[in-house]
């Protein structure tokens, strides 16, 4: 109900009720994430990645390693190093992300493929053009398969990837490519050995 610091206020009082409750590391961790969260839109990225780096230890250290909210945190995270101009640390949590959501949602679900966007972007601000264009190709077809041409998404990232292909001097593939080459040289069935490794 845009009452971000009364939310954040409420998150620091279930905070303080769960930690003198043993055995709550999950739920700790969620709230957690949750401040983490407020404090982006805020405009407090310190705040912001300090509450996402101790969710992420907590839940690194619980069975939730695995889950589709780690993936998704880890992506909030990323976010939040992209704020902060660390934009190597970003790449660690978007590769993480894209892993943890790969997995548990697959390839095509809306969150791995706003991680693979995210991911793009990181690799284009540190020079790695080709692997942007890859990723981003994936992403605009399946978002124009899923979507149809209409998508405020796919125009926006049509719009990334037409920038960097004309920085690189290259055109647009329609190829389809499996994205187990595209992506992920460990993806389980892999035999292309030819596979760009990010």
């Amino acid at each position: 109900m845009e009452e971000l610091d009364l939310a954040l206020e409420l998150l620091h009082k279930a905070l303080k009720i769960y930690n003198a409750v043993p055995g709550q590391q999950t739920t700790i961790a969620g709230i957690e994430a949750q401040m983490g969260v407020l404090y982006y839109m805020l405009g407090k990225y310190s705040e912001s990645y300090d509450s996402f780096e101790t969710a992420i230890l907590k839940l690194r250290a619980s069975s939730e390693k695995r889950s589709a909210f780690y993936g998704i945190v880890l992506n909030q995270m990323g976010l939040t190093c992209v704020q902060r101009y660390a934009i190597n640390e970003a790449i660690e949590c978007f590769e993480e992300a894209r892993s943890v959501l790969e997995h548990e949602c697959g390839p095509f679900h809306p969150d791995t493929l706003a991680v693979y966007s995210n991911l793009a972007g990181t690799y284009d601000a540190v020079g790695r053009l080709d692997d942007a264009i890859e990723i981003l190709e994936h992403v605009v077809e399946t978002r124009e398969e899923k979507l149809g041409t209409a998508g405020l998404d796919v125009d926006d990232e049509k719009k990334r990837l037409a920038e960097l292909l004309k920085e690189a001097g290259k055109v647009r593939s329609k190829k389809a490519r499996s994205l187990m080459n595209l992506l992920d040289s460990n993806y389980p069935g892999k035999t292309n050995n030819d596979a760009i490794q990010v």
